[in-house]
């Protein structure tokens, strides 16, 4: 077991990883950026447009 952390923008893990949490306006508009993470929280807004949704997916983890 782990102990984490959450604020507002990031995921603490103890002697682990350090998370990011994917802001909702991501999800709703091209060009949004989140910081470069080793792993990341998310919850997509049931309004989201899919396929602005697997754009935004994509540039997670590229640094796009």
């Amino acid at each position: 077991m782990a102990l984490g952390q959450r604020s507002a923008t990031a995921i603490s893990i103890l002697n682990g990883p350090e998370g990011a949490v994917v802001p909702e306006q991501f999800w709703l508009s091209e060009g949004s950026r989140v910081e470069d993470a080793k792993f990341y929280l998310a919850e997509i807004p049931a309004g989201a447009v899919p396929e602005t949704v697997l754009t935004q997916l994509a540039t997670l983890g590229t640094g796009a």
